[in-house]
């Protein structure tokens, strides 16, 4: 299948997509607003608007929310199409605004590449597609941006940090970061979170493995009693919670260290990073270590 935005023609359809908010007065709701009064996905978190995001010859559909005097900027980067409706993307935007944190749902994908598992599994066209919006939030709102995403969005999240040493952190919920190649997840610098349910035991084994390529001091939250998708009751609130934590205690951080030179793993195979932070909880999950 031929991508939309694979021919480096930098042509542009004519259209320009609506005009961010201005940062630290909030987002103003226009003609581009989602029906519901412009209020946030979550159902009521906060005034927001629909916007088309720019990659090549693509547009991509999101939904920019901004709270007054927001630091940064979160993307909520979606591998297919329908962020705004995904429960896990819905709890979690409401959790990092009611922080204070500007958020962005965004599909990587359109309608129709979104019914193709290659496009889904495309990791470098995710990453390019999400670079892009990085450089869009960039311009229109001046915040640093970090990244939040699942599935292969998680590896695509991972690969485009890996090239940009300004993303302010990472979260993979659920993720597939595994699929970033491993030079990549050597060079990430981001402050890396990795939340898994214990019971997804396909994903538990691979996320403990792209933790070991790492050079960043990665932290790995496997979550008891949940699964991939985390609906098991109180899954979905602690998984928004970490995010939430996570997120605002990194605004501050420094700049990340250099990652390992030569792409060599931090940790030896098997090893994972326990450390703990203020108000930070990493649960292991015993007998959760299968490979699918």
């Amino acid at each position: 299948m031929r991508h939309a935005d694979h021919p480096d023609t930098g042509q542009h359809p004519a259209r320009r997509p609506a005009k961010a908010p201005v940062p630290g007065n909030g987002p103003q709701p226009g003609s581009g607003s989602r029906p519901g009064g412009g209020s946030g996905p979550d159902g009521g978190s906060g005034p927001g608007r629909a916007v088309e995001v720019p990659a090549r010859q693509t547009r991509m559909t999101g939904f920019l929310a901004l709270p007054p005097r927001a630091p940064a900027v979160v993307v909520l980067a979606h591998a297919g199409t329908g962020a705004v409706r995904d429960p896990r993307y819905r709890r979690v935007a409401g959790a990092l605004r009611r922080a204070g944190l500007g958020t962005l749902l965004l599909d990587l994908l359109t309608e129709d590449e979104g019914r193709s598992p290659h496009c889904v599994f495309d990791v470098t066209l995710l990453a390019r597609r999400l670079r892009a919006a990085t450089d869009w939030l960039r311009r229109e709102t001046g915040l640093p941006v970090s990244y939040w995403a699942t599935d292969t969005g998680a590896g695509a999240a991972l690969e485009a940090a890996a090239a940009d040493d300004g993303v302010r952190g990472v979260v993979s919920a659920g993720g597939r970061p595994e699929l970033a190649r491993p030079a990549a997840l050597a060079r990430v610098r981001a402050p890396t979170l990795f939340v898994v349910g214990a019971l997804d035991t396909r994903l538990v084994g691979p996320t403990r493995l792209a933790a070991d390529w790492m050079g960043c001091a990665p932290r790995v939250d496997v979550v008891p009693d949940a699964g991939h998708l985390f609906a098991e009751p109180g899954a979905l609130e602690h998984l928004a919670e970490r995010s939430r934590a996570w997120f605002t205690a990194h605004l501050a951080a420094p700049a990340a260290p250099a990652a390992v030179p030569g792409g060599a793993p931090r940790l030896a195979a098997g090893q994972e990073d326990w450390q703990r932070g203020d108000g930070e909880r990493d649960v292991r999950a015993e007998g959760a270590h299968g490979i699918g």
